[in-house]
């Protein structure tokens, strides 16, 4: 397959992970709003496998990375930000993916526990 096709393809396939993800997500809050857990949880569940997915699809892409400056976009470096990674650093660890199942696993547990913060 064409490098810039598996690319495009790769891409979509994230998207479509993180919008099942998402739909997932929010069903989740919706069904624990309505007190019904057991949908709550089978949602959660969803959320992950698709968390999983598209971890699978940023794993696939580093094979077939474009760049060559690597470091300098998904790795922990000095720089001249405040950031200490490069700028794909929270991209390629799906951070905001972790945070929001976090953020539903306080909700539906009734805790209040920190989330990763995803900027630092």
């Amino acid at each position: 397959m064409n490098p810039w096709v598996a690319e495009w393809m790769d891409g979509l396939e994230v998207t479509l992970a993180r919008a099942e993800f998402v739909a997932a997500l929010w069903a989740g809050v919706v069904a624990h709003a309505d007190g019904d857990t057991a949908t709550a949880t089978a949602r959660r569940a969803e959320a992950d496998a698709a968390r999983v997915r598209g971890q699978a699809a940023v794993t696939a892409r580093h094979a077939n990375l474009h760049l060559p400056y690597r470091d300098q976009t998904i790795a922990r470096i000095d720089n001249q930000t405040v950031y200490p990674y490069g700028y794909l650093f929270m991209t390629d660890t799906l951070c905001y993916w972790r945070r929001e199942l976090a953020q539903l696993d306080n909700l539906l547990a009734g805790t209040d526990t920190i989330p990763p913060d995803c900027y630092f």
